[in-house]
């Protein structure tokens, strides 16, 4: 039985996020670049098994490391596949943030780990909240122009990029009918999704 612990901690030394549900853990970690990026989401971990979660590495390294870890807000640069979740223009035309990561915050059930663009006037708050009577773990992004070089135009940004948990198989149900008469349930297996060996 792992002792009681709180639901949000940040180990500064490890760069290692930690949120706690009654019944699962989802932890990140700030990698050597400034992204922070998914580690793991299940079962419970004690502290001994949390610092040995493994380096955030790059999802730019992917096609050399077998087990990337994906961003938690996937940025517009760099060598990244599939969507960015913040795409950003600049008043000079330049596109994209580089982060680096500037601090954290931890108050009562929220956390807010504080990303700053390294040439840009951008800021970025990820922000986690949980609840303890909940597995629910909510999660929203804050945007702040630092600056005074022109506006941001902001294209999109996600409330942050979801890593689905590793399960042995994945099922999917969405509603599907005519507009506004979407209450029909249609369920199966993701396509292509394969078991976990």
């Amino acid at each position: 039985m792992l002792a009681k612990l709180p639901p949000l901690t940040f180990d500064p030394g490890l760069g290692l996020a930690v949120l706690r549900t009654p019944r699962s853990v989802y932890a990140l970690r700030v990698a050597a670049d400034g992204s922070p990026r998914h580690v793991h989401w299940g079962a419970p971990l004690d502290p001994d098994g949390l610092a040995a979660l493994p380096d955030a590495v790059s999802p730019a390294a992917s096609s050399f490391e077998a087990d990337a870890a994906p961003d938690e807000l996937a940025p517009q640069t760099g060598a990244r596949f599939g969507p960015a979740g913040l795409q950003v223009r600049f008043a000079d035309g330049t596109r994209g943030a580089q982060w680096r990561f500037a601090g954290h915050r931890v108050d009562g059930g929220e956390l807010r780990l504080l990303l700053e663009d390294r040439h840009r006037p951008l800021r970025a708050e990820l922000c986690y909240r949980v609840r303890p009577d909940t597995d629910v773990i909510e999660r929203w992004t804050e945007l702040t122009h630092t600056g005074s070089s022109g506006p941001v135009a902001v294209d999109r940004l996600d409330s942050a990029s979801w890593t689905a948990p590793p399960l042995d198989d994945y099922r999917l149900s969405h509603l599907v009918g005519g507009w506004n008469s979407e209450f029909q349930l249609r369920g199966g297996r993701v396509a292509g999704a394969a078991p976990r060996v």
